[in-house]
């Protein structure tokens, strides 16, 4: 176990034009039970019990223009154990749903 969250920074080349908000926007509405969505400044420890798959961080989204591109960077806390069991689970009941169906 550890004592501290994980996080995940992801950053992406993108060709067309997008802004900060933009992307938080995208981001706040495709949240869900899975992907969770905060604005609230937090560290590695405050994730510990997180059940979110990954926790999008919106304080830490950046755009930076590089010619003709544009480089978006984005941050996503996971708790290494918990998040996982909680995905795992959801998952499961997903296929388990799917069975019952039949």
């Amino acid at each position: 176990p550890t004592l501290t969250g994980s996080l995940t920074e992801l950053t992406t080349v993108l060709g067309k034009k997008v802004t900060v908000e933009e992307i938080n926007t995208a981001m706040k509405k495709a949240s869900n039970e899975s992907f969770g969505y905060t604005e609230d400044e937090i560290v590695s420890s405050d994730i510990i019990g997180s059940r979110f798959g990954s926790l999008f961080d919106a304080t830490q989204t950046k755009v930076l223009t590089v010619g003709d591109h544009q480089l978006v960077k984005t941050v996503s806390w996971y708790d290494n154990e918990m998040s996982y069991v909680s995905q795992l689970v959801r998952t499961v009941s997903y296929f388990a749903s799917l069975i019952n169906k039949k």
